[in-house]
């Protein structure tokens, strides 16, 4: 008989869901995709009965495919992970009252000023420790007051995204430390709800589930289908928001490490011992499994390069082609705030733009400036953590689908002047869960120790190139200039 561990992501797009050996060797993953529906303009929701069904069919597929490698496969324990911000409301008797709003979510866009007003009046910021943004629960939770109060007037319980399939799979209900502290509902420095602000926005906070802590066993899976049966019977980690997860799989548990994760968006993040009062407000405090974690989110990075990508009928070897050959002197400038943005500047309503064209400029020279104004926006949010937290010599480590392509990162490398640490091509967020649900059923002694056996280790180093960097280095000043600047 030989363990295995069973993690599951709810992402922003599919559900991936990963078996592993307890010394962290993969012996199966699948996914499964689903829809975000937009029946208004802004409006980005998914239902959570799709985001059911596809985690059964793919841990249906993993768990075969599994077996086939290992016949002697016994699952010790799954865990959970999945997007954060993201929420679902249900009734007393545990249905869903009404689709999921995500993170991706904007109608809440008109209630940020005069939620900051509210919060800037009760001097709140210093729990809260975050500002507010369309897609921070909260926001959205505003919105139905005025737009939707009849389902609140029925909603028993908030589950997010993850919180959600955990419950469907044990019957409990619970949140932890690290999701709950996106929501923009908890005092960040006591890792608490902030009940008070029922108050202040006259909202029902009792619908609150508890918060425990991400590696807590919180319930047993029951009533699983005949084809995931290996999982009927195991106990389960309440789990974690998805960077969080991802931090565990990347062994970025203590400061002094930087991860940096290139998707659909980029997310910077760096562990601290105690709870900053950060005086940039483009950043998030979050809390770690263990302190808390400082986070610049950057909303288009791997959107926005697919937005011109499409635009110039381009594949992505395209972008690469043009970072080897171009000389940036003369290309022009690109802002890539296409859907607004969270990091380097806090503005939903920012918007993108090619600057400085010229005639003699053609579609390798507008490729090149689209791959360079994300790449300054993600060494801009680098700049904003550092100097935040205020130390020298990071180790930074960094994966994600954009990791691949060792020209952007080496365009990043010259940016930030910086050696980055590459991670290889694997599920780090559900990786992370497995974690949480191997130290719940108490395969590892303790968080430590499920890291020190399972982490992932970088692969590769990018070094910067000195005579790049100098280049790079005005052509940023001038971008901050022409609009890419915090602030």
């Amino acid at each position: 008989m030989s363990d295995g561990l069973v993690g599951i992501d709810i992402g922003t797009s599919s559900v991936k869901v990963l078996v592993v050996r307890t010394d962290g060797s993969v012996l199966a993953q699948a996914s499964r995709s689903y829809e975000t529906y937009s029946p208004e303009t802004g409006w980005a929701e998914q239902n959570p009965d799709e985001w059911l069904a596809g985690t059964q069919d793919a841990a249906s597929e993993a768990l075969l495919n599994a077996r086939e490698r290992d016949r002697h496969l016994r699952v010790r324990s799954v865990g959970f992970t999945g997007q954060m911000h993201s929420f679902v409301l249900l009734d007393e008797h545990g249905c869903v009252l009404r689709p999921a709003i995500t993170w991706m979510d904007s109608r809440a866009r008109d209630l940020v000023g005069e939620t900051s007003c509210r919060l800037e009046e009760h001097n709140l910021f210093g729990q809260l420790q975050n500002v507010p943004a369309p897609g921070l629960t909260l926001l959205p939770l505003l919105w139905l007051t005025r737009n939707e109060p009849e389902v609140l007037d029925r909603a028993h319980t908030l589950l997010l995204a993850k919180d959600y399939l955990r419950y469907r799979m044990t019957g409990h209900l619970a949140t932890d430390t690290t999701d709950a502290s996106g929501t923009l509902l908890v005092d960040m420095p006591k890792r608490k709800w902030m009940k008070g602000l029922s108050r202040v926005f006259d909202l029902n906070l009792d619908i609150l589930p508890e918060i425990r802590e991400p590696w807590a066993h919180t319930g047993t899976t029951s009533g699983m289908p005949e084809d995931l049966r290996l999982m009927e019977g195991v106990p389960a980690a309440t789990g974690c928001a998805d960077q969080q997860a991802a931090a565990l799989a990347n062994g970025v548990l203590t400061p002094g490490i930087v991860q940096i994760m290139l998707g659909t968006g980029s997310q910077i993040a760096t562990p601290v011992p105690v709870c900053p009062r950060v005086m940039d407000r483009t950043l998030n405090v979050f809390c770690h499994h263990k302190g808390w974690l400082l986070q610049g989110s950057v909303q288009n990075a791997g959107s926005a390069l697919n937005w011109v990508r499409r635009l110039l009928g381009s594949e992505w070897s395209d972008f690469e082609a043009t970072i080897a050959s171009t000389d940036p002197a003369p290309a022009p400038f690109f802002v890539p705030y296409l859907t607004g943005e969270r990091t380097p500047i806090m503005d939903a309503s920012a918007t993108g733009a090619w600057i400085n064209l010229r005639q003699s400029h053609g579609r390798a020279d507008l490729l090149y400036a689209g791959i360079e104004g994300v790449v300054f926006g993600i060494a801009d949010a680098l700049d904003a953590i550092t100097a935040s937290v205020g130390t020298s010599g990071w180790d930074i480590r960094i994966g994600g689908g954009g990791s691949r392509s060792d020209h952007y990162l080496s365009l990043l490398s010259d940016a930030t002047n910086s050696d980055l640490h590459v991670l290889p091509e694997s599920n780090s967020t559900a990786l992370g869960a497995a974690i949480l649900g191997g130290v719940a059923a108490g395969v590892f002694t303790d968080l430590e120790d499920g890291v020190a056996r399972m982490a992932i280790a970088t692969d590769r180093v990018i070094e910067p190139d000195s005579r790049r960097h100098q280049m790079l280095v005005e052509r940023r000043m001038r971008w901050k200039d022409l609009g890419g600047s915090r602030a």
